[in-house]
C-alpha cells in the first residue's frame, strides 16, 4: 500500500511536470518534477533551519531551466506555518504537499495509518528527477539511499540528489 500510494502520487507529479510523459512510468524514464525535504520541527540541528528564501537561493542553480516552469513536491513536518513556503509558491509553477492528495480517494491515502505517510513521502521524493534534502536528516538519508538503489533503472538519478547547505 505504501508504494502504491507513493507511486500514484509520483505519477501524478510526473504528469503535472510534463504532460507528454507516458504512464505508468517505465524503467529509464525521468519524471521531470523536483522534490524537496524541508525539516522544520524539533530537529536537533538548528543550523539547518534556515528561511525558505535562503533555501531557494542556495538551490536554484541545481535546477535547470526557469524555476517558474518547474513543478515541485515538498515533504515537510511544517504544518502550522504553511506561509513559510510562500517563496516556493512564488518561484515555481506549482508546489504540492502530501495534504494536497489526502482527500482524493484515487491516491489511496485514506486507508493508510497516518504513521505510514512519511514512507509514502519518501517514495514520492525518491521518484523525483531532482531531489534536494535537509542535511543530517535520516529521512533525507533514506531517500538518498532509495535513489541510489534506483540508479540502475534511472541512470543519473543519484547524481541529481543534493542537500541544501547554509554557507558558513
Amino acid at each position: 500500500p505504501i508504494y502504491c500510494a507513493g507511486g500514484k502520487i509520483a505519477e501524478h507529479m510526473a504528469l503535472k511536470a510534463d504532460t507528454a510523459v507516458s504512464l505508468p512510468l517505465q524503467t529509464m524514464q525521468r519524471t521531470n518534477y523536483v522534490a524537496y525535504h524541508v525539516r522544520r520541527g524539533d530537529f536537533q540541528h538548528a543550523w539547518v533551519k534556515i528561511p525558505a528564501e535562503e533555501i531557494l537561493q542556495l538551490t536554484k542553480s541545481l535546477i535547470p531551466g526557469p524555476l517558474s516552469e518547474r513543478v515541485v513536491y515538498i515533504a515537510t513536518d511544517e504544518t502550522k506555518n504553511t506561509s513559510f513556503f510562500d517563496p516556493f509558491r512564488k518561484a515555481f509553477k506549482e508546489v504540492y504537499f502530501l495534504a494536497d492528495f489526502k482527500e482524493d480517494a484515487s491516491f489511496a491515502l485514506q486507508h493508510l495509518p497516518i504513521n505510514h505517510y512519511g514512507m509514502v513521502e519518501q517514495v514520492i521524493c525518491a521518484s523525483a528527477d531532482i531531489f534536494i534534502g535537509t542535511p543530517l536528516s535520516t529521512f533525507t538519508g533514506y531517500i538518498t539511499r532509495m535513489r541510489g538503489y534506483m540508479e540502475p533503472r534511472v541512470p543519473g538519478i543519484y547524481n541529481r540528489t543534493y542537500y541544501y547547505m547554509k554557507k558558513h
